[in-house]
């Protein structure tokens, strides 16, 4: 039993595991409630006689939550093959809105950046921002030649750009195109055009966060005053960018090879996945058809009659379900059956009283089903400690704490208990058939290597199944292991006859003539009927049984006996009815209580007034 339950604990965690991750993941898509994006960024940078230029950015943000500030960072660090004791110098820097107001903007330069912050608010949904700034000492001269290289968008932006274009402005026209030199790197969804001899355009689409997206524009030198640098001609340049092309291209083959031996490897995993949801079940059974065979093949006895009419034993019936379940939990039925197995052994009474209640038409007589308690209990050694919990359920949890004989409690009370408080009939039934569990595992049903070989198999096989992805594996492993568990072979024997009894209580009814050991254990068979559902069947024949002089006259059911066979009966099948009620009553409290809580929860506030965010703007 004790490997039993590790089993069970293990099956738990790796049900528990996957619903963690699954709500877990649920939790933390939906965790992240503030969040933003950049649907578009339109920039012109018109380049000055004086080696300048003026940027007019308009930078739209698409906002989920709330937001009261943005952010813009440039490093300053001279351009390379130049003198790097120079810095760049950012002037003007000016934000305004959709509608050409001026926004509060703080700026300060910090460790080689220029940091500029504005203020604004914003409640999901779309803004864009004018940013105007003018940039001193980036545009480089190389003798023949001047460039602007540019990183419109730093590779630290940790937000994607669905739309980008950037437009360069010469001040006057170059003589042809041909002496202009245009590049764009990044996204390879980039373009870039000479418009005319002036204007330059560059384009990209679905940017993703940590992308680049930087151009370069040469042309002849004479434009514009720029700062003095060696290290470049056009040749060079062309023979750098081509340099650039070629790595590109390569990193693109190099690319589509990974990516083609991930589809292949993915066609081959799925492949080999579906022929595994064919075979991989196919194999499970086959070898736990060895198993099954070798040690959990039920044992077989050519001497068991097909029905049996005495008691196979003197097993209490909640034994009786385990041994039947093969080792598994006692359920409500279980419970129902010992309070009438109490009662016959005489520690309680259960019979009718009539009471008049008030109906729309009159009075009628109403049977009410009451227990009595005839005996002490609570020192009894003839009974088991989940016997004593019965008595004690009855008689003081639901009645008036009164454990001395006579105490009276009606059947009402207790279904009315049940439907009230069935957070306390859990704690009760838990520990109820931990007890029987207790008692179970003393006798020992299931013989031990069988036991461990279910244990095993089971964890084998839905690792297995959880590993390979396989539902079909996880569904027989579920199924079908619990079978690998075997009767000790005296328990087996005594199981069968079980089986042999309740297959003579279910077709009693349809005998033509009554056993003859139905008039002396009627009374037991009544207690075991309860226990396999047979008991209308079994009280429908009650009546002709106690009309017999051979009949039992017994005294724990009020008024039974032959000369008043009919009220018994009557009486009877009155309290059957409401036992059967007060198992459904039971059932339903236990599967409420299995889903009983106290207490309240609450969820995560959206909070608001303070956040935002940044983006690095990034020049090589």
């Amino acid at each position: 039993m004790r490997n039993n339950k590790s089993s069970i604990k293990i099956l738990s965690f790796f049900i528990f595991f996957f619903i963690f991750v699954f709500l877990g993941t649920e939790f933390l898509s939906g965790a992240d409630q503030k969040n933003f994006y950049f649907p578009e960024l339109r920039a012109d940078l018109y380049i000055q006689k004086d080696g300048s230029f003026q940027v007019d950015e308009f930078l739209t943000f698409e906002f989920k939550g709330e937001f009261s500030w943005a952010s813009i960072w440039i490093p300053l660090s001279a351009r390379r093959n130049s003198d790097h004791s120079r810095l760049i110098e950012i002037t003007d820097f000016r934000v305004q809105d959709e509608k050409g107001k001026e926004l509060p903007v703080e700026t300060a330069i910090s460790q080689g950046q220029f940091q500029a912050r504005w203020s604004f608010r914003a409640v999901n949904e779309s803004r864009t921002f004018h940013l105007s700034y003018r940039v001193n000492q980036a545009i480089l001269n190389y003798g023949e030649i001047s460039e602007l290289y540019w990183q419109v968008i730093g590779s630290q932006v940790n937000r994607p750009t669905a739309r980008a274009e950037v437009t360069v402005h010469l001040p006057e026209k170059v003589k042809t195109p041909d002496e202009v030199l245009i590049y764009g790197h990044g996204p390879l969804s980039g373009k870039s055009e000479i418009v005319d001899g002036q204007t330059f355009r560059f384009k990209a689409a679905n940017i993703r966060a940590g992308q680049f997206f930087e151009i370069r524009v040469v042309w002849p030198a004479g434009l514009v005053n720029g700062v003095q640098a060696e290290g470049y001609t056009k040749e060079k340049i062309k023979e750098e960018e081509a340099e650039y092309v070629r790595k590109t291209i390569e990193a693109i083959k190099k690319e589509q090879r990974k990516r083609e031996n991930t589809e292949k490897l993915a066609r081959i995993g799925v492949t080999g996945w579906i022929f595994w949801q064919i075979i991989g079940p196919l194999i499970w059974l086959i070898l736990y058809l060895i198993i099954w065979e070798k040690i959990g093949k039920d044992y077989r006895f050519n001497d068991i009659p097909e029905y049996f009419r005495q008691i196979p034993s003197d097993l209490c019936p909640a034994l009786v379900q385990v041994l039947r379940r093969e080792g598994e939990k006692a359920q409500p039925v279980a419970f129902t059956a010992t309070i009438f197995d109490l009662a016959r052994r005489g520690y309680m009474e259960i019979k009718g009283h009539p009471t008049m209640v008030k109906t729309l038409f009159g009075q009628k007589i109403k049977e009410e089903t009451l227990f009595v308690l005839k005996k002490p209990y609570r020192s009894d050694v003839n009974l088991k400690k989940f016997e004593k919990q019965v008595l004690e359920f009855i008689f003081d949890q639901v009645g008036t704490n009164n454990v001395a004989p006579g105490t009276t409690v009606q059947l009402d009370d207790i279904v009315n208990y049940l439907k009230k408080v069935p957070a306390e009939f859990q704690s009760f039934f838990r520990s109820w058939t931990k007890e029987v569990d207790q008692e179970a595992k003393k006798l020992g049903f299931i013989e031990p290597a069988s036991l461990k070989a279910y244990n095993l198999f089971l964890i084998f096989s839905l690792v297995v199944a959880i590993l390979s992805l396989s539902p079909v594996l996880f569904i027989l492993s579920l199924l079908l292991s619990p079978r690998l568990k075997r009767r000790r072979r005296d328990w087996a024997r005594e199981n069968e006859l079980w089986k042999a009894l309740e297959r003579f209580l279910h077709d009693f009814s349809d005998f033509q003539e009554i056993p003859p050991e139905a008039y002396k254990l009627w009374d037991q068979y009544l207690v075991f009927a309860i226990l396999f559902g047979q008991a209308k069947k079994l009280t429908k024949m009650l009546p002709l049984i106690l009309q017999n002089s051979q009949a039992t006259n017994t005294g724990w059911i009020a008024a039974v006996g032959a000369s008043s066979f009919n009220h018994s009966s009557n009486s009877i099948t009155s309290i059957i009815n409401s036992i059967e009620r007060a198992a459904a009553a039971i059932n339903q409290a236990g599967t409420q209580a299995a889903h009983y809580s106290s207490g309240g929860g609450g969820g995560f506030s959206g909070g608001g007034g303070g956040g935002g965010g940044g983006f690095l703007r990034k020049f090589s």
